[in-house]
């Protein structure tokens, strides 16, 4: 069994004063101002994809954020931004992403990255989240298909 229930303790878990310390934010991309990317009290956690089937895509700033209050993700994949929903099973075994919303914008060189990405989000199962709050997500046979850091910003 993951590490859903511990992921959803972490962040369900939080102090409003604890919260405020823990204030996230992710590198304001062209379509992204700053005042989105900082995190209020309403359970939004940003994050920095950086691997993707196993290769680095740091460089591509593709980033999600999570919405535990409203069980949807968003953010930017390779070329276009994506939103969608999830829903984590009763018993917290799995995972499901429901159908991503993607703008449709064409972009030559990210069109493989996209396809992998919304394939990546398709087939997760799972999600366990690491010492540092960031996230695996794993496929069916429990091969991790992307990674991501969570953001934060200094105080």
């Amino acid at each position: 069994m993951k590490l859903l229930f511990a992921f959803l303790l972490l962040f369900a878990g939080k102090s409003c004063d604890q919260a405020a310390k823990d204030t996230i934010a992710a590198e304001p991309t062209n379509k992204m101002t700053q005042d989105e990317t900082d995190t209020q009290d309403d359970g939004i956690i940003h994050f920095e994809i950086t691997e993707l089937w196993g290769r680095d895509v740091s460089d591509l700033k593709m980033t999600m954020r999570w919405d535990n209050n409203n069980n949807r993700i968003s953010g930017k994949s390779a070329c276009n931004e994506y939103n969608g929903i999830f829903k984590i099973a009763d018993d917290r075994s799995n995972i499901n992403f429901g159908p991503m919303m993607m703008s449709k914008m064409f972009c030559a060189e990210a069109m493989t990255t996209e396809r992998e990405f919304s394939k990546a989000i398709s087939e997760t199962t799972s999600v366990d989240l690491d010492d540092m709050g960031g996230l695996s997500f794993h496929d069916n046979i429990n091969d991790t298909i992307l990674v991501a850091k969570r953001v934060y910003r200094g105080n």
